[in-house]
């Protein structure tokens, strides 16, 4: 009975990391579905007066819902930015100098227009920041486009 015990635990411990297991990948998909998606092949930027070389840039794409639209009216400073699946992007900014690069809308004419659209999916290409923060500054190239 002695020779039966080693092999006893190491099936129990083999059952414990396999449920264990499991749960993970459980979570882990549930946390991949709730983040935005990633595009695999986003618009490349563009050469220009004002473009910023591309190995300087970290940029992403990526698809998500419209939350929320700020148009900068209660700021000091004239802020517009949106939020996409929780992520921040700037749109403009009163302390851009006149004739930078910065990106463009697509199936809107402006971002008055796009708070029409919150709750509905967008995509965005622009320059990441952080995780949770992105600008539109340094490339003609970026953009927000409403998907429908």
């Amino acid at each position: 009975m002695t020779n039966n015990n080693p092999m006893l635990i190491s099936l129990i411990i083999l059952a414990i990391i396999g449920i264990g297991a499991f749960f993970v990948f459980q979570y882990l998909e549930q946390e991949a579905q709730k983040s935005p998606s990633i595009i695999s092949n986003p618009q490349p930027l563009k050469s220009g007066p004002n473009a910023v070389p591309l190995e300087m840039l970290h940029t992403s794409a990526f698809r998500g819902i419209l939350e929320s639209v700020d148009l900068g009216e209660t700021r000091a400073v004239n802020r517009m930015s949106i939020v996409v699946s929780g992520k921040e992007i700037r749109i403009q900014n009163d302390r851009v100098e006149e004739g930078a690069s910065m990106g463009k809308f697509i199936g809107v004419a402006n971002i008055e227009e796009l708070k029409a659209y919150i709750g509905e999916p967008v995509e965005i290409y622009a320059q990441k920041i952080d995780e949770t923060h992105y600008t539109w500054y340094g490339s003609n190239d970026y953009y927000v486009r409403v998907l429908q």
